[in-house]
């Protein structure tokens, strides 16, 4: 278990590993095929956090992206702060981003997410900015000195971010560490391609939220992963030409029958699992 003081000790000294990233390689011959697949608990947002982490641990994956609006936001405590990180590492979970994060042009609290972001321990910081020139120039300066990533989260249609044009527009001649997180579902909501969304990025794909959809064109429920719009084996064969970062934060992210996802979210992970094999 984390003391107090080692706590704020690592969180002090989390920018000393971020600059040694590897990239996803079909080398990787785990069982997830080196991609660093977890869960954003927004998927058990009816469980409480101790519980969602026991549920996230016994579906196989090692990786976990928390809900901001669920179970941890960035204003916790230091306390809730080292409760997730010991209940996380107890077990045998990476903790890869944390989200989704309000930003505007008040710079101190845009500040105070990149310091609870510190004390978490994690890389990516999964964000949904006002789109106007003072907040993302906060963030520039704020990525920099921290050392810290932004993935930008598009969002259904009508939100600040719904099409690929809205967030190439609002990293373009930006700090490379301010990118995207491509949610899989709400771009087939905004009649995008998810695929071609990742090829477009690029480099600048920081996390993905695992997301199928039923419909394409309009907000529609989500079903497993498979079973709706989203070609699966095309999707991580790009995330392999992208060369998407080991650190990066690749979450299944499951929004329908919140109170018994736990199948759905089973038979996605299987799914995943199947389409990854065929991209080796």
């Amino acid at each position: 278990m984390l003391s107090r003081r080692h706590f704020l000790a690592c969180s002090a000294a989390v920018p000393a590993w971020l600059g040694g990233a590897r990239f996803v390689s079909a080398a990787d011959n785990d069982e997830w095929g080196g991609f660093p697949v977890g869960v954003q608990t927004i998927s058990l947002r009816k469980y409480p956090l101790p519980e969602a982490i026991r549920h996230v641990q016994a579906l196989g994956v090692r990786f976990i992206e928390f809900s901001a609006s669920a179970h941890l936001p960035s204003t916790a405590r230091d306390e809730q702060i080292l409760q997730a990180r010991e209940l996380s590492e107890r077990a045998g979970l990476t903790i890869s981003a944390q989200g989704v994060n309000r930003f505007s042009k008040d710079r101190a609290a845009n500040q105070r997410v990149f310091e609870f972001a510190k004390k978490l321990g994690i890389r990516t910081i999964t964000a949904n900015p006002e789109p106007d020139a003072e907040t993302l120039a906060s963030l520039e300066k704020l990525v920099a000195q921290y050392d810290l990533r932004i993935a930008i989260h598009n969002h259904g249609p009508g939100s600040l971010y719904d099409r690929l044009e809205s967030v190439v527009t609002a990293i373009n001649g930006r700090d490379r560490r301010i990118g995207v997180c491509v949610d899989c579902g709400h771009f087939l909501a905004s009649g995008e391609d998810p695929v071609k969304c990742l090829k477009t990025l690029k480099d600048r794909v920081y996390g993905v939220h695992l997301k199928d959809q039923a419909e394409i064109g309009k907000k529609s429920p989500n079903v497993v992963l498979g079973k709706g719009h989203l070609d699966l084996v095309a999707l991580f064969k790009a995330l392999r030409r992208i060369r998407f970062p080991a650190d990066g934060a690749l979450s299944l992210e499951y929004e329908g029958q919140p109170d018994n996802a736990l199948e759905e979210i089973r038979a996605s992970l299987t799914a995943a699992k199947e389409a990854i094999a065929k991209t080796a």
